[in-house]
């Protein structure tokens, strides 16, 4: 019977490392994980105004020419 009550407290330690050991491997991918999402967030924030002025540079077309171009449905 004391080979059986140790063969369980042997279980049930392995268990609770197991457990502390997983979730500690999960906690630290997702800490990881947020980490260079913030990165990331941080690198659009830097670069983000030299693409708006590469973008501005772009000639638009304008509602006149817009308008020049689509045939009036009468015609």
């Amino acid at each position: 019977m004391e080979d059986f009550e140790n063969l369980l407290a042997l279980i049930l330690v392995s268990l609770f490392l197991g457990g502390f050991l997983i979730v500690g491997f999960y906690m630290g991918y997702r800490y990881r994980d947020n980490l260079s999402l913030e990165r990331q967030k941080e690198r659009q924030k830097k670069y983000r105004p030299t693409h708006l002025r590469e973008t501005s540079r772009v000639p638009t077309s304008s509602a006149a020419d817009s308008e020049e171009t689509v045939e009036s449905p009468t015609a």
